[in-house]
C-alpha cells in the first residue's frame, strides 16, 4: 500500500515582492499596485526622524523625499502583521504609500468589502521621486457583482519626446470617401466576405 502526503507550503506574496524587488536596479523608479493584503492605518511609511543633513552629498546624486510631510489619510484604523511588513518595505527600498494622500482620495478609502467588514488592503506605492508626478489616485465605486475589492486608478504626468517631422514628411493614406450603397455595392461586398483569402485574416 502505497500512502500519499500532501506537503502544503505556505506562499508568501510579500517575501515574493521583496523578491523581485531586489532584482530591479536602483536608478528606475519603482510603481506598484495591487492587493497587498496589508493593514497600515496611517502608520508612516518612510524613516521617521531620519535627519542626514549633515552628510555631505552631492544634489544630484540625492534626491529628499518630500513626502515624508505629507499626511496619510486612512478610513482603516487597524493594522495586521502583513501591513507592518509592507510598512517595513516602504522604508527600505523606498516606497511611498499614495492611498489618502493623492486628489481623488484624500481621506484614504476603503478597498475591499466583506461580509464581516471593510478594510483598506489594496495600495499604489511608489518611488519618492515619482511621487510627484502621480496627479490623482482613486479608489472606485464597489461592485459586489465584480469583486469584494474596489479597482483603484492612478493617473501619472509623462514627458515625451515628439517627432520633429512635418506631416508632409509621410505618405498618409488620404480618406476615403462616403460609399453610395447599391445592390452592385451589396454583391460585391458579399463575394469579398465569401473569398477564402479573406476570411485567412
Amino acid at each position: 500500500m502505497i500512502l500519499y502526503t500532501q506537503i502544503r507550503t505556505q506562499f508568501d506574496p510579500l517575501d515574493d515582492y521583496v523578491e523581485k524587488l531586489s532584482n530591479i536596479s536602483g536608478s528606475y523608479d519603482l510603481l506598484s499596485l495591487g492587493d497587498f493584503n496589508s493593514r497600515t492605518a496611517v502608520r508612516p511609511d518612510y524613516l521617521v526622524d531620519d535627519d542626514n543633513t549633515n552628510i555631505p552629498v552631492a544634489n544630484r546624486m540625492f534626491t529628499p523625499d518630500a513626502v515624508a510631510a505629507v499626511p496619510r489619510g486612512n478610513m482603516d484604523n487597524l493594522v495586521n502583521s502583513y501591513g507592518l511588513r509592507l510598512l517595513e518595505i516602504c522604508q527600505s527600498v523606498p516606497l511611498r504609500i499614495l492611498n489618502g494622500r493623492k486628489l481623488g482620495d484624500i481621506t484614504g478609502s476603503y478597498t475591499c468589502y466583506k461580509t464581516n467588514g471593510q478594510s483598506t488592503v489594496d495600495y499604489c506605492l511608489v518611488s519618492p521621486r515619482l511621487y510627484s508626478s502621480v496627479s490623482s489616485f482613486i479608489v472606485n465605486d464597489f461592485l459586489p457583482e465584480l469583486s469584494d475589492h474596489c479597482s483603484i486608478t492612478v493617473v501619472i504626468r509623462t514627458q515625451y519626446l515628439c517627432n520633429t517631422l512635418s506631416s508632409d514628411s509621410y505618405n498618409f493614406i488620404t480618406k476615403p470617401s462616403k460609399v453610395q450603397w447599391s445592390s452592385d455595392t451589396a454583391t460585391s461586398f458579399e463575394r469579398l466576405l465569401q473569398d477564402t483569402s479573406a476570411k485567412a485574416f
